[in-house]
């Protein structure tokens, strides 16, 4: 009997070793991307534009009745729903898995109808509950509105490549991210919300949020927005731009070279040694990111097994 218990060890550490190189060996070759770019530099035809920042239209929501927010807003859409989760009971030398639902807000369409156990935890005997979650409202899906940035005298237009750094924190951008606005909306249009039956609302943080009702009562297919945009109190002092103009000059940041904002006026040479240096931090990250989800996944997985 020992020996056979010590079979069946060994035999879990060995689908836990296996399983721990599945998951952590691709997000660890991932790395190899960064850091191939951080020796290329940012290639051929990259251009420099500095100066200040104007903002020539700002972002709007169009759907919302939201204007006048600046560089970009960010519009993140929730609805609550039925989530079908899982879990593993250990019954002797085996396991089964147990299927229940549980309600939260998501991003996505969960799955419109299943069977399932009402909690985590029933132990699997009883009857399954059918859940049913409505349609997510696709015309409000989570997404990011631009304004109208240009940069520098000859008003070059930032694309928006380069106004997503200031969702990331890629590159150092002192004082300038991504925040929840102080008013909201500038410009109220209630039609555009009472369309969807939302009201402009505070949750328990103090955060303006839509939402149909205060926080704690929420019902299946309730809709949930928050937004953040940029301050553009943040925004002052001279940027430099990188990217690849256009073929007529007025806008910089499309096309296949790397485009990318930076806070003062910098050289080709600062850009390319700053560009360099992210991108080997990227690839650090991942290769701990690798390592780290490689040795959580084999412990679970030896875990469960055992």
């Amino acid at each position: 009997m020992g020996r056979k218990n010590k079979g069946k060890k060994q035999h879990n550490k060995r689908i836990a070793l296996i399983v721990g190189l599945v998951v952590g060996i691709p997000i660890m070759l991932a790395s190899i991307l960064p850091f191939s770019a951080s020796i290329k530099g940012v290639g051929e035809g990259a251009s420099l534009v500095s100066g200040t920042l104007s903002v020539e239209e700002e972002a709007a929501d169009e759907a919302m009745g939201i204007s006048d927010m600046g560089i970009m807003l960010v519009r993140k859409t929730e609805m609550y729903q039925y989530v079908k989760k899982s879990r593993r009971v250990k019954e002797g030398d085996s396991h089964r898995t147990i299927y229940y639902a549980d309600a939260e807000f998501s991003e996505k369409q969960e799955q419109k109808e299943f069977r399932a156990y009402q909690n985590r935890y029933d132990t699997g005997y009883g009857s399954k509950t059918t859940f049913q979650n409505p349609d997510f409202p696709e015309e409000l899906a989570s997404q990011t509105f631009y304004g109208t940035v240009t940069i520098g005298k000859e008003a070059v237009r930032l694309d928006q490549k380069i106004l997503d750094h200031f969702m990331k924190d890629t590159y150092a951008m002192p004082g300038v991210q991504l925040v929840e606005p102080e008013n909201l909306p500038a410009k109220p249009d209630t039609a555009a919300a009472k369309k969807y039956g939302l009201a402009l609302i505070q949750d328990n943080f103090g955060k303006n949020i839509y939402a149909p009702r205060a926080n704690g009562d929420w019902k299946v297919g309730d809709i949930r927005i928050t937004y953040q945009t940029v301050d553009p109190k943040a925004l002052h002092g001279e940027y430099t731009a990188l990217g690849e103009l256009s073929g007529d000059g007025t806008s910089i940041g499309g096309g296949k070279t790397e485009a990318a904002l930076y806070p003062g006026v910098i050289s080709m040479d600062e850009a390319s040694s700053a560009y360099s240096a992210a991108k080997r931090k990227s690839g650090f990250l991942f290769l701990l990111g690798g390592l780290a989800a490689g040795l959580l996944a084999g412990w679970i997985t030896w875990f469960v097994l055992r």
